[in-house]
């Protein structure tokens, strides 16, 4: 008997700019057509916010009630950053995502990390911690004045 297929979401977030809205559409086009050729998933819909990640997002805040909501299965999303780019709300998200019944996973694509596998959410705590110190090395790198050379 061939298994129920997974209710599969994705979740994309990029600058406000007007710069960013063809990198929206091909991002939305990229996650659909990987989520419709994969046999065992079933397209349950593209969440994109545009702006600062934020747990307060609109559509990340309707992701999380589809997902309550029993729509969703598993959620891919580009990395860590795009959902947040503090630690502990992707932690937050991870783990309240996780602890529903059924459980919702999160594939981190960029990180190749799926909650639900057991040890990955240990994983993506050392995998966002590492993605923070690079953005604070590139704001460094893009203000002369207010990098850290002397390490």
């Amino acid at each position: 008997m061939r298994d129920t297929p997974k209710k599969v979401a994705a979740y994309i977030r990029v600058g406000a700019s007007e710069a960013f809205k063809p990198v929206l559409e091909a991002e939305r086009e990229k996650f659909e057509k990987s989520i419709r050729n994969h046999e065992t998933w079933e397209f349950a819909g593209c969440y994109a916010d545009a702006g600062p990640a934020s747990l307060e997002s609109p559509e990340l805040q309707r992701l999380m009630e589809d997902c309550r909501a029993g729509r969703i299965d598993i959620v891919i999303t580009k990395g860590t950053s795009r959902m947040s780019k503090n630690l502990a709300d992707i932690i937050k998200i991870s783990m309240e995502l996780m602890l529903l019944e059924p459980p919702v996973g999160i594939v981190f694509m960029e990180e190749n990390c799926f909650t639900l596998q057991s040890n990955e959410i240990f994983c993506l705590g050392g995998f966002a911690a590492i993605e923070a110190e690079q953005m604070d090395r590139r704001k460094g790198l893009n203000n002369p004045d207010g990098g850290d050379d002397d390490e």
